[in-house]
């Protein structure tokens, strides 16, 4: 690991691949237009570029429920930057106001001015709060049969008709995949996809934006410079009692060794 290119570089590369993707509203201030936002965009940006891009909606191929023979593609609820258990303790939580200080201090370092963070990222952190309030919890999701809800995208367009699903699908599957109406798809969580419709249709695109560059930025973390390092060490610590990190060398050889 070279740690002096890290230094050197500092946080610019993150920088400019976050106004490559349309910018973090908090950080670009009242530079940011909403009328030039889309989320969906904003996934199908994240996946050119190698990120994550389900976190509003999980797409995987995956193997059938009823028949391990059969691979097949899945819709989902997304996974969410703190345990939904620990969110929906609210904000008068340790955990939940530890991930609060994890995002404001992020936001500091990469230039937002503090009281801009903590009331742009608080519209952020509700927003979360309200993902993980329409999502399954763990336990409804041992229902094997719940889960299995094969439909055609024609189908799901007719059902869900709030997100343009075959580009949507064809923009996050490509060049891997494409498919066409007819193709079949297994829509684990319906009740999740029609209240996420719901929320979206409510929820300013500012506050989208900061949600999902928040995503991006915290699963980059591990990659930049010793002071991001240090907050998420700290966020860890309130979390998990850890107390210091891996060498970065050892987490590089976890990585690759992940792959």
């Amino acid at each position: 690991m070279n740690k002096g290119k890290i230094a050197e570089l500092g946080l610019q590369v993150l920088k400019d691949v976050l106004v490559s993707c349309g910018g973090w509203p908090v950080l670009e201030g009242p530079r940011w237009i909403p009328d030039s936002f889309d989320w969906e965009n904003l996934m199908f940006a994240f996946n050119r570029i190698g990120f994550d891009s389900g976190y509003l909606v999980e797409v995987t191929i995956g193997t059938d429920l009823k028949n391990n023979s059969i691979r097949g593609i899945q819709l989902d609820q997304p996974s969410l930057g703190l345990s939904r258990d620990f969110i929906l303790q609210g904000n008068e939580s340790q955990f939940v106001q530890g991930y609060f200080k994890y995002m404001i201090d992020v936001a500091v370092e990469l230039g937002c001015e503090k009281q801009a963070a903590e009331r742009e990222l608080k519209e952020s952190l509700d927003f979360e709060i309200e993902l993980a309030k329409i999502s399954s919890s763990k336990e409804e999701r041992r229902n094997i049969t719940m889960l299995y809800n094969v439909m055609t995208i024609a189908e799901i367009q007719e059902r869900f008709s709030g997100i343009q699903w075959l580009e949507y699908l064809n923009s996050i599957l490509h060049p891997h995949v494409h498919v066409n109406s007819s193709e079949a798809v297994n829509v684990v969580s319906p009740r999740y996809i029609s209240s996420l419709i719901d929320l979206l249709s409510r929820t300013p695109k500012r506050v989208q934006a900061n949600y999902a560059m928040w995503r991006v930025i915290k699963s980059q973390i591990s990659y930049l410079t010793e002071g991001m390092i240090q907050h998420q060490l700290n966020f860890h610590r309130t979390l998990f009692g850890v107390s210091e990190r891996p060498s970065r060398w050892k987490e590089c050889v976890e990585e690759v060794s992940s792959e």
